[in-house]
């Protein structure tokens, strides 16, 4: 199981680019978000695990509900089907059909993919590498890459 923001590949489409710099552009989209909020859109993800080719990624798909800076909701659309709230530092998740969800405290433990919305952008900085380039349209993708591998994510764990 993948959160939904952990493979680092962000579409920022409609955002006015003055930019080259990644960084510059991650941090207006984020003021954006938060100026916005609450905001609902569809979202698209590729998943590439560490140290594999970007060509063998999952495409993920689903629904995202953003309330910077304090919460977050994705649900993945069929055959990853599953629901993440984060709400401060704090990750609710369940899956369809199931009786009961897992809640899991962020708070001592990494996030990576998750510290997207929970750290500044001079924080993430010290993380990840980024680059943008062109997506469909008029839009800009913002590609995110560890600097260092990470371990499998205890907080996602079923």
């Amino acid at each position: 199981m993948r959160p939904a923001i952990l493979a680092a590949v962000c579409l920022l489409a409609g955002l006015p680019v003055f930019a080259d710099d990644p960084w510059t552009v991650l941090d207006d989209f984020r003021r954006s978000l938060e100026a916005q909020a609450p905001l609902s859109a569809g979202f698209v993800q590729t998943h590439v695990p560490y140290g594999f080719d970007p060509e063998d990624g999952d495409m993920e798909r689903g629904d995202l509900a953003i309330g910077l800076p304090r919460c977050l909701r994705w649900d993945y659309s069929p055959p990853f089907e599953t629901a993440f709230l984060l709400c401060d530092r704090t990750v609710h998740h369940w899956n369809p059909g199931e009786p009961v969800g897992q809640r899991y405290d962020l708070s001592e433990q990494p996030a990576p993919g998750l510290d997207f919305f929970l750290l500044t952008t001079d924080d993430l900085r010290g993380r990840y590498e980024a680059e943008l380039d062109a997506a469909s349209g008029d839009g800009l993708r913002l590609v995110l890459r560890p600097l260092e591998p990470s371990e499998e994510f205890p907080w996602c764990r079923s």
